[in-house]
């Protein structure tokens, strides 16, 4: 697996010089670009600043919220969410990224399976979309107060549906671990559409985004359900804990359990 990291910009707590060299001093140079949507940057600068630190968007992270729901049963709610969708894909495309990484489900609500139905026609529209514009659209699942999104592997199979090299599935940890503490559970399901990981560890009921490793999931199963379904998905760490902290969490112990993991070593 190859190793990312989440690039933050315009985020007060997290200022982009500093930010970015941390994440080079890493060694990790491609990274996955996460905006503050009411505070966005023009895609002309967050490409420069990349450039002056050597480094490349490999993904971006679309907006999401109540405005971008694929799987509302409202289809002119849906074809908002499209349109909205290929405007941030411009936005990638200005950064050098053709991968958009988007959410399921709008916002917060009590379950239904019946959206099931609406995501596959959302997602159909996103693939026309997604074809005209030469990209590539990710789906991420969701933590369990969402309406739907919840089961990864209902979600591959949602994906499956719409039978496109441009949508796929991303899958993340945190999320999965929220919904029932078992997320290698979830990995099993997704076999042929698992391309990227939003990886990341909390407590099991907060959306936390802490270091992997370092809270309650269990990552040796993780690693090992990766292997079983013989994926090789991008690695990205989606941490958003602040440079001093990570100072003291990043030891050579750390990355060495790291390196078994991504390499089959983990146990």
């Amino acid at each position: 697996m190859q190793l990312s990291a989440v690039a933050p910009f315009g985020f007060k707590d997290f200022p982009e010089p500093q930010t970015l060299a941390f994440i080079r001093e890493q060694g990790i140079v491609r990274v996955h670009v996460v905006r503050d949507y009411e505070h966005t940057l023009p895609a002309q600068r967050i490409r420069r600043m990349l450039d002056d630190q050597g480094m490349a968007a490999e993904s971006f992270h679309a907006e999401h919220g109540p405005q971008v729901d694929l799987s509302s049963p409202d289809a002119s709610i849906r074809q908002k969410a499209v349109d909205l969708l290929a405007r941030e894909a411009e936005v990638a495309m200005g950064i050098g990224a053709t991968v958009l990484v988007a959410h399921s489900a709008g916002a917060e609500a009590p379950f239904d399976p019946a959206r099931g139905e609406s995501l596959r026609r959302g997602l159909e529209t996103l693939d026309a979309a997604a074809e005209q514009m030469g990209v590539r659209f990710l789906i991420e699942n969701m933590p369990p107060t969402y309406a739907y999104g919840q089961d990864t592997g209902q979600l591959a199979r949602d994906i499956q549906a719409v039978d496109s090299p441009r949508i796929g599935l991303c899958f993340d940890t945190g999320h999965a671990h929220m919904v029932d503490r078992a997320p290698a559970r979830h990995i099993l399901g997704t076999k042929g559409f698992l391309h990227y990981i939003h990886a990341h560890d909390n407590d099991g009921d907060a959306d936390q985004h802490l270091l992997p490793m370092t809270g309650a999931i269990d990552w040796p199963p993780i690693g090992r359900a990766i292997r079983q379904i013989n994926a090789d998905p991008i690695f990205c760490l989606e941490v958003f804990e602040s440079i001093k902290m990570l100072r003291k969490k990043l030891t050579p112990s750390w990355w060495q359990n790291l390196r078994g993991l991504l390499h089959g070593r983990a146990e």
